[in-house]
C-alpha cells in the first residue's frame, strides 16, 4: 500500500516538472518575441533620428500614405516626409539648374530648376548644395548655379545680379557720391533684363575659366538719373538724350564694366579710369592707350561680343544687348521696389 501511494506522488511531481518546464519555455519564447517587436520599434525610431538630423530637424515626422509616388532615381526617405522648417533656406537658380540625386553631375538627374526659380537648401556639401526637391525628396545642386542668399530685388522680367554672379564685385558709382554730380541718385541695386543676365552670365564663366572676376560699375539706370546726368554732360557721346531716346542702360539692357585678376584681387589696366567723359575713353582713340591696357580692353570686348554684346566707340567699358526682346520700364524707382 505504502508503494503505491509513493508512485502516485512520484507521477505527480513529475508531471509538475513537466509543466513547469512547459510554462518556462512559453516565457521565454514570448520575452523573445517582445525583444524582437522592441528591437524593431528602436530601429525605426534611430532611423527616424537620422533622417531628421541630415534635414536639421528635431521633432518626430508624420508617415504619409504608401502610394506616395516618387520619380525614378531619387534618393527617397522610406516612407518619411521631408518637413520644410527654419533650418531651410531659400536660395534663387541663377540660370537653369540641374539637381541630382547624388553631390556628383554623374549621378540621376532628379529635375530641372528654371532661372529665377526658388531653391529650398538644407546645407553645403563642397561644391553642391544639399536641397529639398520635394516634400519626400533631397537632391543636390552645384553651387555655382544658386544664389547665396540676401536681399535680391523682386523687378519682372528683371535679374537682380547678386543673384546671378554672386562672386562679381559691384562698385555702382552712379549709386555713390563719386560721379560727376557728387551725390548717388540711385539705390546700388545691379539689375538687368533676363536675356542680358543670361548673356552676362555666359561671359562671366569665360572669364571666371579664365582667372578673371567681373566688375561691374552700372546697369540699370533709371530715366531721372540719365536726366540728371544729361543736364550735367549734354554730349551725347558719353550721355544718350533722354528726350531723344535714351540709353540701353534705361531698359537694363546695358552694362558698364571691368575686370579684376582672380589671382592677386587687383583690377585690370584699362584706358581710362571708369566713367572719364573724354575722347581717350573712346575705342577710335586706343592709339593712345598703353600696350597692356589695350590688350586687356581688347580680350574683354573680344569675350562680350562672343556671346552676344555690342560696343560703342566712346567707350571702352560700355556693352549693350540691342537684340529684339524684353525691356525694362525707363524708370524703376529701386528705392521702393519690392526685396525678397
Amino acid at each position: 500500500m505504502a508503494d503505491c501511494s509513493k508512485k502516485k506522488v512520484d507521477k505527480t511531481a513529475i508531471f509538475l516538472v513537466i509543466g513547469m518546464l512547459f510554462l518556462l519555455l512559453f516565457v521565454a519564447v514570448l520575452l523573445n518575441m517582445l525583444k524582437d517587436i522592441y528591437n524593431q520599434q528602436q530601429e525605426l525610431i534611430d532611423l527616424q533620428e537620422q533622417l531628421m538630423s541630415s534635414s536639421g530637424q528635431t521633432e518626430v515626422v508624420a508617415e504619409p500614405e504608401a502610394s506616395q509616388p516618387v520619380a525614378l532615381g531619387n534618393p527617397v526617405v522610406e516612407k518619411e516626409q521631408i518637413v520644410a522648417e527654419t533650418e531651410l533656406y531659400t536660395c534663387v537658380a541663377r540660370r537653369e539648374a540641374r539637381c541630382y540625386s547624388e553631390p556628383d553631375t554623374a549621378s540621376a538627374l532628379i529635375k530641372k530648376y528654371s532661372s529665377a526659380d526658388k531653391v529650398e537648401v538644407i546645407s553645403l556639401e563642397g561644391n553642391f548644395y544639399k536641397v529639398k526637391a520635394d516634400d519626400y525628396t533631397l537632391g543636390y545642386v552645384e553651387k555655382r548655379y544658386l544664389s547665396q542668399g540676401g536681399a535680391l530685388v523682386n523687378v519682372p522680367n528683371a535679374v537682380d545680379l547678386r543673384a546671378y554672379l554672386p562672386n562679381a564685385e559691384y562698385e555702382m558709382l552712379f549709386a555713390s557720391p563719386y560721379n560727376i554730380t557728387g551725390h548717388a541718385m540711385y539705390p546700388a541695386v545691379p539689375i538687368l533684363e533676363e536675356s542680358t543676365a543670361e548673356m552676362l552670365m555666359e561671359a562671366y564663366e569665360i572669364f571666371d575659366r579664365d582667372g578673371y572676376i567681373i566688375k561691374i560699375y552700372d546697369a540699370y539706370r533709371p530715366k531721372s538719373a540719365q536726366i540728371e546726368l544729361w543736364e550735367i554732360v549734354r554730349n551725347s557721346a558719353y550721355i544718350a538724350n533722354p528726350n531723344t531716346g535714351g540709353s540701353w542702360h534705361q531698359r537694363g539692357r546695358a552694362v558698364d564694366m571691368s575686370l579684376v585678376n582672380k589671382e592677386t584681387g587687383e583690377e585690370l589696366e584699362m584706358p581710362t579710369p571708369m566713367h572719364t567723359f573724354d575722347p581717350k575713353a573712346g575705342r577710335y582713340k586706343s592709339s593712345l592707350w598703353s600696350a597692356e591696357a589695350k590688350a586687356n580692353s581688347d580680350y574683354m570686348t573680344e569675350v562680350m561680343t562672343s556671346v552676344g554684346f555690342k560696343t560703342i566707340t566712346t567707350e571702352w567699358w560700355h556693352f549693350e544687348n540691342t537684340k529684339s526682346g524684353n525691356m525694362l520700364p525707363n524708370d524703376i524707382d529701386l528705392g521702393s521696389a519690392e526685396y525678397r
